[in-house]
């Protein structure tokens, strides 16, 4: 079963979440060694994972590359909306790819469970989207202290 810093390789700039709380990344990986697995299962689960690992890696790496190019574009000196544009564009192609690719191998994996272990990972979902909510709440929380601080 892959590791800990295998899980960390694998994971792309950002996941996609799905009603699991997300694909394949370190989250679903760390739940999935929760479960009470058999080591027929681990195996299945480790031959998924390792039939797809080169394309991930190839889609996080062209991923990860597109966002930096958005952000130097973002930050450029002189605001460029097109060249904006056209980056976001780029990232949202390879963000979709990523996207399918990991949804296809949680399903593959999902089909390895039991029904009792994939509603255990379900289970995790509402943890993980509360954090999140808390997470932008505190976000928003402080961009509306900023502009009672220094929008008068």
């Amino acid at each position: 079963f892959a590791s800990a810093s295998e899980a960390r390789r694998m994971r792309g700039p950002h996941g996609p979440v799905d009603e699991m709380g997300g694909c394949v990344d370190k989250r679903v990986l760390k739940n999935l060694e929760k479960l009470d697995l058999s080591d027929a299962q681990k195996h299945d689960i480790a031959v998924i994972l390792k039939r797809h690992r080169e394309e991930l890696k190839n889609v996080s790496d062209r991923l990860r590359e597109a966002r930096m190019q958005l952000g130097k574009e973002v930050r450029a000196d002189e605001f460029n909306a097109d060249a904006i544009r056209a980056a976001f564009r780029q990232m949202a192609e390879h963000g979709e790819q990523m996207v399918l690719l990991r949804a296809g191998m949680l399903h593959e994996i999902k089909g390895v469970l039991t029904p009792e272990q994939v509603d255990a990972l379900r289970s995790k979902k509402k943890d993980v989207t509360e954090r999140g909510r808390k997470r932008m709440d505190r976000g928003f929380s402080a961009i509306d202290r900023w502009i009672d601080t220094y929008g008068k």
